[in-house]
């Protein structure tokens, strides 16, 4: 607390020579005696003081001290914490997917047939001596050796999924093939079977058949062999012709309606697509935003041997033209690539879950094919997607908040108590909060209040949580009022330091509205300290004036002062009585330390009080104190620096009342007598 300014100003002694008829002439008989010069007292007058020391003077410097429109003194912080903006809070963070997407079944193009011709000769070997005869031929048994069947040129092995398996075989022998025939493939270079079939039906003279066959969860090799085995009955008692260089049978193998998990092959084009959705939890719902800020970014790694096209799209993100966001990407075979795209600007309408809200993505893939080059592919091959959303920031959002914890920024202040006032203790007291809300969201503020006086080590605090309405058309104001003994008990622990902090609850979790990034949230912390005081015991130095005595006066008090007086005439129109004590030192340093006059402490009787505890009327005294020489040789200096304590014993168990205009008057001067001898006899 700073120091109250000076009650007196520098005065200069005034000097007021009062002459006294000191002696009288006088005739003895008829001759006159020897004459004697006339010698008197006088009287100087030093004035101290004539001033009125107001509360209001006393306490100008103090911050914290109110007065009402009647003067009644109180003391009033009110402070105001920084207004909470939803901001960055208005916002989804850290949205982070990784997807894998394979390339499921693939599509292989017919390889076509492939086919072999098996002469008669081989099939029946004793024709070779009848090659040109006409004859008839005996039954006979077929028993064909494994025959190797040119390669597919498509393909070296695929694993089919799902697929068919042809056979087509023509009899050119002049003799029919029985019923039973069994026809089985072969793996050409493991020497493997892949496939028997029989056939149920006798095959005529020119005659065909086709076998198919489901060829499922097989592995075909593009090169295969095959074997026969059933027999003829022969041509009976008819004799044919025999020409083993155009008699014999052909054989035919395709595969059609391919779809493969493995291959090694061609590969046509292939295209997949796929849907899926980031979650964005349940702390804020979007129905509808604007995005002030944000990013999406993806890392795609193809895995395919196949060059990729790759199209993204994000199905709830629209630009100021209303279309949804979509990337078109080229990726290499078996390279990976990185895309950052800016999204502020875009709206964004999520899907509704169960849970919350979501951010769909769709995506479609058209791998090129390989043309004339064999690959190997597989069904699991694929591409793998990571998606990363840092963070997207509001500028406007409707939809849901819930719960969503804000901290607010802490403020400090402290109560500015007067010096000598730190016994003070109060009688009522409140606190006000004032709470704005400025969004369309119920909200719960929660404040802690924490109060420290940092000369005694005590604490005290208050916490408080408050629901407070949506904001309509106007902000939704609440004012909170706290008062009785945890008020009281808080307030008369003096904090010197206070500290304010706290947090808000965003929204209900259930109740859906409209707010923006700049909407805020205000909150303003009001002290009362009404007047109702319970005064402490206290001593209040003021600061020293100074007294100029000039040169004259200061002999005749060095010299001629006899005796002296001090006199007073004080008034008390405060409710609380006490003490005033005066020091004199001819030093500035010294006037408390080492006075060299001291007057008092005489006592002053309290001001008559009301039932209420105001004063409603002045009590005065007058004092007279007699000084010796000694006591006056203070004043026989250029200057005398003189002060004032004031002590108060405080007002005890009552609680009182004091205004602006309660006072404290002083009139003070010294009274110094000195003999005057003109012929120097002093």
């Amino acid at each position: 607390m700073k120091k109250h300014r000076s009650l007196w100003h520098r005065i200069s002694v005034i000097v007021f020579p009062v002459f006294l008829l000191g002696e009288f002439l006088y005739f003895s008989g008829c001759s006159f005696k020897a004459p004697q010069a006339p010698q008197w007292d006088v009287n100087m007058a030093i004035p101290l003081m004539d001033t009125t020391l107001t509360l209001g003077n006393l306490l100008k410097d103090t911050q914290d001290v109110t007065f009402d429109s009647s003067g009644l003194l109180g003391f009033e912080i009110e402070e105001s914490m920084d207004p909470v903006e939803v901001g960055d809070n208005l916002s989804v963070e850290n949205i982070a997917e990784k997807y894998d997407v394979t390339l499921g079944d693939i599509k292989i193009d017919s390889p076509g047939s492939q086919s072999i011709s098996v002469q008669f000769v081989s099939i029946y070997p004793p024709s070779a001596s009848l090659n040109g005869q006409s004859t008839q031929v005996p039954a006979f048994s077929i028993a064909l050796d494994k025959t190797e069947i040119p390669p597919f040129a498509d393909f070296e092995s695929v694993l089919i999924k799902q697929g068919t398996l042809t056979i087509t075989l023509q009899n050119h022998l002049p003799v029919p093939i029985a019923s039973g025939l069994g026809i089985n493939l072969y793996d050409f270079n493991t020497d493997t079977l892949v496939m028997a079939i029989l056939s149920e039906q006798e095959i005529p003279v020119n005659g065909s058949i086709r076998l198919e066959r489901s060829f499922a969860n097989k592995r075909l090799p593009g090169h295969l062999s095959f074997q026969i085995s059933g027999g003829s009955p022969g041509s009976g008692s008819q004799s044919v012709t025999i020409n083993t260089s155009t008699q014999g049978i052909d054989l035919a193998v395709s595969v059609s309606d391919m779809i493969a998990s493995e291959a090694r092959a061609k590969v046509p084009d292939q295209e997949f697509e796929d849907t899926d959705y980031a979650d964005l939890g349940d702390s804020i719902i979007v129905t509808e935003a604007d995005i002030s800020t944000g990013s999406i970014s993806f890392t795609m790694q193809n895995n395919l041997p196949l060059d990729l096209d790759l199209t993204i799209k994000l199905l709830d993100f629209f630009n100021a033209s209303g279309d949804t966001f979509q990337a078109h990407l080229y990726l290499g075979k078996r390279k990976q690539v990185f895309k950052y795209y800016d999204l502020s600007g875009f709206k964004f309408r999520p899907e509704r879950t169960a849970g919350g809200s979501a951010a769909r993505f769709e995506w479609k893939a058209k791998a090129f094919g390989s043309g004339d080059s064999l690959v190997t592919i597989h069904a699991s091959d694929g591409i793998s997607l990571a998606v990363d959303m840092p963070k997207l920031a509001f500028s406007k959002l409707s939809g849901i908040l819930n719960r969503i914890h804000v901290q607010m920024d802490s403020m400090s202040t402290s109560l500015d108590i007067p010096d000598g006032l730190e016994g003070l203790q109060f009688g009522d007291a409140r606190i006000a909060l004032e709470l704005t809300n400025g969004i369309g969201f119920l909200i719960q503020p929660t404040l802690n209040i924490v109060g420290e006086n940092t000369k005694t080590g005590q604490t005290a605090s208050i916490h408080r949580t408050v629901t407070i309405n949506p904001a309509g058309a106007q902000p939704s104001v609440t004012t909170v009022i706290l008062k009785g003994s945890e008020v009281t008990n808080f307030l008369n622990v003096l904090p010197d330091k206070i500290n304010v902090s706290g947090s808000v609850i965003l929204g209900d979790g259930t109740t859906e509205s409209t707010v923006r990034s700049t909407d805020k949230i205000a909150s303003k912390v009001t002290i009362n300290l009404p007047a109702n005081l319970k005064f402490p015991d206290q001593a209040i130095k003021l600061d020293p004036d100074t007294l100029e005595i000039d040169q004259d006066a200061q002999d005749e008090i060095r010299d001629n002062a006899n005796s002296g007086a001090f006199h007073a005439e004080l008034g008390n129109h405060l409710p609380f009585g006490g003490s005033v004590s005066f020091y004199f030192s001819s030093l500035d340093t010294a006037v408390f330390s080492h006075p060299e006059l001291t007057i008092g402490p005489i006592t002053l009787n309290p001001g008559i009080t009301s039932d209420e505890g105001g004063v409603i009327q002045e009590t005065s005294s007058t004092i007279d104190i007699q000084l010796d020489k000694e006591q006056l040789s203070v004043f026989a200096h250029p200057k005398v620096y003189m002060a004032m304590k004031i002590a108060v014993p405080g007002s005890g168990e009552k609680f009182v009342r004091v205004y602006r205009n309660d006072y404290l008057t002083a009139k003070a001067y010294i009274k110094a007598n000195y003999h005057v001898n003109p012929e120097g006899k002093k």
